[in-house]
């Protein structure tokens, strides 16, 4: 028999009445968690990753050095926050500013933290900070090639060139003919947006075509997600 506990809080009776034994009954109820959703939010904390493409130089940097140090002075005198939240911001606004140019991407969880949409100079923080991030950090998934959605994007250095499209195209149909992966094509911007956006994906492999490709059906990057 389950044990039941006086409820100081509540009045409700939370029992079941069953109305063919004529008896209130405490529901016992056993709930294994057996959903994948823990499995993909372990494997995606695990992946996820912010890059440093490359150091900010100090002019992009000062602004934005001038703006966190606004940030945590209106935090310091906001008499509205609850303590506990007022010294967090305080704390990891603090490491952050030790190490700016290191601990720039962190920002981002800075300005989501509780409390920190209430300080009106946020938003000035988070444009300045924004267009830096973007520049010179890059978001990256790092995922086996047997658990990536997408296994193989197909990236034509120029979607206008006749040749180039042709062979890019033919190196997708060639991939999903397999019917074991999927395959994605795409030509919507510049190439090392196109690497970006791969990287957020979590795209183990990119297959670029460019003019080398159609003389000897080769073509190498240096960039270190792209596998050719």
């Amino acid at each position: 028999k389950a044990r039941v506990s006086p409820n100081g809080h509540s009045t409700e009776k939370l029992t079941y009445f069953d109305p063919e034994t004529k008896q209130h009954v405490v529901p016992f109820v056993i709930e294994p968690s057996a959903g994948v959703d823990r499995g993909v939010l372990a494997v995606l904390s695990e992946a996820y990753a912010e890059e440093q493409v490359k150091p900010a130089p100090a002019e992009r940097l000062k602004p934005v050095e001038e703006a966190l140090g606004a940030f945590l002075k209106s935090v310091g005198r906001n008499e509205k926050l609850p303590v506990e939240a007022k010294n967090a911001l305080l704390a990891e606004g603090e490491r952050i500013a030790g190490a700016l140019g290191e601990r720039l991407a962190s920002m981002t969880g800075l300005l989501s933290m509780p409390g920190a949409e209430s300080i009106e100079v946020a938003k000035k923080l988070r444009g300045q900070v924004d267009p830096v991030v973007d520049e010179f950090y890059r978001t990256v998934l790092h995922f086996k090639p047997r658990l990536a959605p997408i296994k193989v994007a197909v990236l034509p250095l120029k979607k206008n060139h006749p040749g180039i499209v042709g062979v890019a195209k033919g190196i997708r149909r060639q991939l999903q003919s397999s019917g074991s992966m999927r395959v994605v094509y795409d030509d919507t911007g510049a190439i090392g947006k196109l690497y970006r956006r791969q990287d957020e994906i979590g795209t183990p492999f990119c297959v670029t075509v460019d003019f080398d490709t159609l003389g000897d059906g080769e073509s190498a990057s240096s960039k270190d997600t792209v596998t050719v």
